[in-house]
């Protein structure tokens, strides 16, 4: 089926009543491109995962994109809405383009390209749907991930870092702590590797079904891993409800999240607890080290590779 995409460029002062006449039009279903909506609530734009053409959006006017299919009543939906708003193009400083739009299979598209890759001395990664030969998995311990709409395939070196640094330590029996979990990935490579109990968090709840989707499909036992949904950095209450005996936190995130959550790091961990914390572009790695110092922590080792490091750490 094919599709044709409305789109409607607006100024910044005339997005928020342009999307509440579409609203109370009735046209309740419709996506905005608004570079300000990278700016999160403290302000901070996190710049380390935004793509260079998309910060020269920064001084282009938002955009609100509505799609309809081909069927006849999204035809005559379609006229009655190029009449609507072409009467009110002006007073909301409006501008509307019609683009013809093929229909695409967009998931299975993006699945070709994902397949079983070893990573560090003795993991392999493999999405559900693929399988991997014997030569490969020879030696090593199989992850399988479905990171389906959620961060973690495995294959970002942010991940990779931390999945070698877990490897690297004695995580047997340990309890492990995985802040901004995405898919799971960390916290079953973990659990894989030996560690006794993880707790995976993420403020998306997409990601936190996806995550414990990941960790049965991987046979870790009911009852050696929760996976909890909340944001530590500003609601308190669910920060403190999250345990303070962590042998281990891996935290694979940005830099500007880690140096806000460096304190919250340290309360969660033992005596002699280990932080690993990736997801730092490397010109911002002297920052963030300075911030997880000022916490009390000891670095231990940095990793880098393709601009971003990973800081492992020793309370």
């Amino acid at each position: 089926m094919n599709y044709t995409e409305a789109v409607i460029t607006v100024s910044k002062h005339n997005l928020e009543n342009l999307s509440n006449f579409l609203i109370i039009n009735g046209f309740e279903e419709f996506e905005v491109y608004d570079y300000d909506d990278l700016i999160d609530a403290t302000g901070e734009v996190f710049y380390d995962y935004i793509d260079d053409e998309l910060l020269k959006s920064k001084d282009e006017d938002p955009q609100v994109k509505i799609y309809f299919d081909s069927s006849d009543q999204a035809k005559t939906r379609l006229e009655e809405f190029k009449i609507l708003l072409e009467s009110h193009c002006e007073e909301y400083s409006a501008k509307l383009e019609l683009n013809e739009l093929e229909s695409e299979d967009w998931e299975n598209n993006w699945r070709q390209y994902f397949k079983p890759f070893t990573v560090g001395r003795h993991l392999v990664v493999k999405p559900s749907w693929e399988t991997v030969d014997e030569q490969m998995k020879e030696g090593r311990t199989v992850i399988e991930i479905d990171p389906a709409g959620a961060f973690g395939s495995g294959t970002h070196v942010t991940t990779q870092l931390c999945m070698e640094a877990l490897e690297d330590c004695d995580i047997k029996g340990k309890k492990l702590l995985d802040m901004g979990c995405g898919s799971g990935i960390l916290g079953i490579c973990s659990r894989k590797i030996g560690a006794g109990f993880i707790t995976a968090v993420d403020i998306d709840e997409n990601a936190v079904r996806i995550a414990e989707e990941n960790f049965i499909a991987n046979d870790c036992k009911k009852g050696s891993f929760e996976v909890r949904c909340g944001d530590a950095v500003t609601d308190n209450t669910f920060a403190d409800s999250i345990d303070s005996d962590f042998d281990f936190i891996c935290a694979n995130i940005v830099a500007g999240v880690i140096v806000s959550l460096a304190e919250f790091f340290w309360n969660k961990l033992k005596k002699d607890g280990i932080l690993i914390a990736s997801g730092i572009i490397t010109e911002r790695q002297k920052e963030v080290t300075d911030a997880l110092q000022r916490a009390g922590f000891t670095v231990i080792s940095v990793s880098s590779r393709e601009d971003w490091s990973e800081i492992t750490c020793i309370k």
